[in-house]
């Protein structure tokens, strides 16, 4: 029996800001034998596994999750890890329909505004 392998990655802060590119980074590493293992804030710890997995990644807010979750998982994907306002979800098997989010693209804009004012707010200050 061979021995697994693990790495840990620590990623940059504002995941919610960098969902599409966090999905893509995840997708890549899956198709070179790598999996997400666990999640912890901005860290998360792959697993060289075979890969095989296919990730979607979502930046939501609390109102309205547990229906949206609800939804992904009925399509067939299943929640793989969390942190700062961003949610991974995994197709392992490969038969996850595809999921329509409109709610991460207004998110981030929601965000990015607030986070815009506040530091105007703190630059007038």
């Amino acid at each position: 029996m061979t021995e697994a392998h693990y790495e840990t990655v620590a990623l940059a802060p504002d995941l919610w800001l960098r969902a599409p590119a966090l999905e893509a980074w995840l997708n890549d590493k899956a198709r070179q034998g790598w999996s997400l293992a666990a999640m912890d804030d901005a860290d998360v710890m792959l697993k060289e596994d075979g890969g095989g997995r296919r990730y979607r990644v979502v930046a939501h807010a609390d109102a309205g999750l547990t229906a949206f979750l609800e939804r992904c998982e009925a399509e067939g994907w299943r929640l793989a890890g969390s942190g700062e306002d961003v949610y991974i979800l995994e197709d392992a098997a490969g038969t996850a329909k595809e999921i329509e989010d409109e709610s991460t693209e207004a998110y981030v804009r929601r965000r990015c505004r607030r986070k815009a004012l506040t530091w105007v707010g703190l630059a007038a200050a």
